[in-house]
């Protein structure tokens, strides 16, 4: 079950999609979308509303999660002019950047985290993200 979105898409910059069976399946089961195609750019006028692919679709989507792999976050963040320092992308308490509505956790906050720390970075980041989308200023989760 997907608890907070309907549709799930994949943007790889690779050539190919390296899964294990277990997320394989679970890819077919809720029918994610997979697209192997670079990103050219993120667009919207007050918030992201879109993502242009460098073959020029654009495709409508109501949030982004970017997950790195042999390039790290803080390359993607210098590209996007956001605050860095130290070697550390800036972020306040909730993890937000400068940057309002665009929040980094753990290893995107700066290249090397301890596992612990980074996990509750991404968890307070994520309720602050659902928080400032929503327009709260407090969330509960009551999934199961």
């Amino acid at each position: 079950m997907l608890t907070y979105t309907r549709k799930i898409t994949i943007i790889s910059n690779s050539q190919k999609f390296e899964f294990s069976p277990a997320l394989e399946r679970d890819i077919k089961k809720y029918k994610i979308t997979l697209i192997n195609e670079k990103i050219k750019s993120f667009e919207g006028k007050s918030s992201l509303d879109s993502v242009v692919l460098m073959n020029g679709k654009k495709l409508i989507f109501d949030a982004v999660f970017m997950g790195c792999g042999e390039l790290s976050a803080l390359d993607f963040a210098s590209k996007l002019a956001l605050q860095i320092e130290k070697e550390s992308l800036v972020v306040d308490a909730n993890g937000m950047t400068a940057e309002p509505g665009m929040f980094a956790a753990g290893n995107c906050v700066s290249r090397c985290r301890q596992v612990a720390k980074s996990v509750g970075d991404g968890c307070n980041a994520a309720l602050s993200a659902i928080k400032f989308v929503r327009n709260a200023v407090m969330y509960q989760d009551y999934s199961t």
